[in-house]
């Protein structure tokens, strides 16, 4: 009903096929099933992480390709060989850290393992074993 008042809008995708818009659905299907990625190098940036800012404003660090597979080993020996068959992954460290983006969310997602996601909240030990038993 408003589109006359959105002079940049260039498309309207619809998941439920409604009319005068494009189908989610079609537009799936008419693309490779496969993602093509491209050739990056080890120091090609990947990603950039923000210091704390203990010691001063907070700064961001670009990582490049190498960090995430330089970040498996740690995750392998301190889980005993992790992954294993039916592994899981929670941890109750904010992704937005270092630590739980880097040493669990993506090197499970790396290896192809489930992660447990939970509302980001002061660390509790109660619900950190349900969370754990439940899963």
């Amino acid at each position: 009903k408003i589109r006359d008042r959105l002079p940049e809008l260039r498309h309207v995708i619809s998941l439920d096929n409604s009319l005068d818009a494009l189908s989610f659905a079609d537009l799936i299907v008419s693309y490779e099933p496969f993602f093509k990625g491209e050739k990056t190098s080890p120091d090609d940036p990947a990603l950039m992480i923000f210091t704390s800012g203990t010691t001063g404003p907070p700064k961001g660090a670009l990582h490049g390709h190498r960090v995430l597979p330089g970040h498996i080993p740690g995750m392998q020996f301190a889980h005993e060989g992790f992954p294993k068959v039916g592994d899981k992954v929670w941890t109750p460290s904010d992704w937005a850290w270092a630590g739980g983006l880097l040493n669990a969310l993506l090197p499970s997602l790396l290896l192809g393992i489930p992660v447990v996601s939970s509302p980001a909240q002061k660390f509790d030990a109660h619900m950190a074993y349900r969370i754990m038993a439940e899963m």
